[in-house]
């Protein structure tokens, strides 16, 4: 994969899974991964609202006629949401000249409209005042910048499977 970066179909013919793909970070990552993928790959993009995981899927159909989509609504933080997405990747049929597997479950203090409505919201004034201390200080991470770099270490394909690479890492 070295000198792929940036390239249109660079991780070459891919199943990816994408959770909390409707919005912020798994949304931005989805638009800047679906580029990425050869045609005949498969995105799932999994989250909790259909409507925008409709849109997005509209969206990125457009763009990648090539790439199958595949949308499945669950929330992921119950057992029946997780069954509902393990059961639609058992359905899937194995993508011919498969070349990679990617399971992209995103978390963390990204700057989002999920974020900023906590921080705004939130009933616990404690938790509402670390959210608001997180933006303050500037140590919230862009969700675009994020995103443009989890590609770029999947492009450059220099880290072992598996391991726990962090936003800061080289």
């Amino acid at each position: 994969m070295e000198g792929c970066v940036g390239k249109v179909g660079g991780l070459g013919r891919a199943l990816c899974v994408l959770t909390g793909a409707s919005r912020g970070f798994g949304r931005t990552l989805a638009q800047l991964l679906a580029p990425l993928l050869s045609p005949g790959s498969v995105l799932v993009l999994s989250a909790r609202s259909d409507e925008a995981l409709r849109q997005l899927e509209a969206e990125l159909g457009a763009e990648r006629p090539g790439l199958r989509l595949v949308r499945v609504t669950a929330d992921l933080s119950t057992e029946a949401g997780l069954q509902q997405l393990l059961g639609a990747l058992r359905e899937l049929p194995r993508p011919e000249g498969l070349q990679r597997v990617l399971l992209i479950n995103n978390a963390g203090p990204l700057d989002t409209d999920m974020q900023q409505l906590a921080r705004e919201t939130s009933v616990d004034p404690d938790v509402r005042k670390r959210l608001q201390e997180l933006k303050t200080k500037g140590e919230l991470v862009d969700c675009r910048i994020s995103a443009q770099k989890l590609l770029n270490l999947l492009q450059k394909d220099k880290f072992k499977s598996g391991a726990h690479v962090d936003f800061y890492d080289e």
